[in-house]
């Protein structure tokens, strides 16, 4: 038994391997020069993993097995075809995409290739082990903003489109819409564990909560945000990411752009900076500049969607008419633990004027417990309460609390 466990160990090894030998001979159109950016810069809000806006080519295999790229080249001379490899190991998953970027920097994270592109126009080669030339592609003289892309996608003639790296050329951003159509509501610059705010993967990031004013649903895919003033198009929304009518919409500024939900590649600053988003062609819909935020209180519009910024506690995804403005001088207080809490949760307010009400909230803003301050401490058991998002407030001091 014990051999037979080895054997089919390494029967599966075999098929494995020999699968990918079979794959790593690319025949021409397997593997096709699909997009390409000579004049990258921050506009585009497209950069590699160590955060340069470097130029960059993007391959798409379409065929249905994976290619194994080991060995193959990629070249900015066709005199020269062989003039960088492929590391040993990278390749492309079937009806994929990879991402070269051409910065002449192989030793950085990903898959950067040992030439730069030039912006006046030049031509790629793409060649075998041997050299042996599979694709040429010349591209003209560029300038920022645009790629240089294949339509239709993998086919087609190359022209001047909107970039979608990594993506298929045929998806196009969403309509423009009008200046504040879509607000940013609400932000987060420094949120921790005690917030009660969470994302999908348990993270306690920075957030930004856009809301819709208008009675349709609006597309954002290919809209930017960014952190910077001077820099709109750091981040771009994924394609077809819908707000709904009069709907809010949650971004996780927290520099981790792959996690479930939507992330973006930069996070907020709590000593002030900015909060601007943008249209793809740079069209301002909306932006705030902000200072100094302290931890686990937010910066609102107040009414929502329309009115101004204030300091607030946070109403995270939904209506910012709900708590009330705070001095965040007074939150100190009002102590509230175990935050979040799942069996007691006690409220500490002895240095409030005695006879003053406590109130708990839902989120929806539905007062669920009604109490007055003591000289002790208030002890409430919520083992029976729906799990989820609530406000204990006390006089005109708010605190967000989470139970579950």
């Amino acid at each position: 038994m014990k051999h037979a466990k080895y054997l089919h160990i390494f029967t599966c090894l075999t098929l494995l391997l020999c699968s990918r030998q079979l794959s790593a001979q690319i025949n021409p159109g397997d593997l096709v020069i699909n997009e390409l950016m000579a004049a990258n810069d921050s506009l585009s809000g497209i950069s590699d993993l160590n955060g340069d806006y470097a130029d960059w080519i993007e391959l798409h295999n379409t065929t249905d097995q994976y290619l194994d790229l080991s060995g193959y080249h990629l070249s900015d001379s066709l005199p020269d075809p062989t003039k960088w490899a492929f590391p040993q190991g990278v390749g492309v998953e079937a009806g994929g995409y990879l991402i070269v970027y051409a910065d002449n920097d192989p030793t950085q994270i990903g898959v950067h290739a040992g030439f730069r592109l030039s912006r006046l126009g030049e031509d790629l080669a793409f060649s075998s082990p041997s050299g042996e030339v599979i694709e040429t592609v010349s591209y003209p003289e560029h300038s920022g903003g645009d790629s240089y892309s294949r339509i239709p996608n993998a086919t087609g003639d190359f022209s001047f489109a909107y970039p979608t790296v990594a993506a298929s050329n045929e998806t196009e951003p969403g309509p423009k819409i009008d200046f504040q159509s879509v607000v940013i509501n609400e932000f987060v610059a420094s949120n921790d564990s005690t917030s009660g705010i969470f994302d999908p993967t348990g993270g306690s990031g920075d957030w930004i909560e856009l809301y819709n004013n208008t009675l349709e649903d609006i597309d954002l895919g290919g809209y930017f945000l960014s952190d910077n003033i001077f820099e709109p198009r750091r981040w771009r929304f994924p394609l077809s990411t819908i707000i709904g009518a009069r709907g809010f919409l949650i971004i996780w500024a927290d520099k981790d752009p792959e996690e479930e939900g939507i992330h973006t590649s930069f996070s907020l600053s709590k000593a002030g900076e900015s909060v601007v988003l943008t249209y793809e062609d740079g069209t301002t819909i909306d932006s705030e500049v902000y200072g100094t935020m302290e931890t686990n209180v937010s910066r609102a519009r107040k009414p929502n969607g329309t009115g101004d910024f204030s300091y607030s506690s946070p109403t995270f995804n939904a209506n910012n008419d709900f708590p009330a403005s705070l001095d965040v001088a007074d939150k100190a207080s009002v102590k509230v633990f175990p935050n979040p809490a799942n069996d007691v949760l006690t409220i500490d307010a002895k240095n409030v004027e005695s006879g003053s009400r406590i109130s708990l909230f839902d989120v929806s803003g539905r007062e669920v417990l009604r109490e007055f301050t003591s000289v002790e401490a208030l002890k409430i058991d919520v083992s029976e309460f729906e799990g989820g998002q609530y406000f204990v407030k006390v006089g005109q001091i708010v605190i967000p609390v989470s139970i579950y």
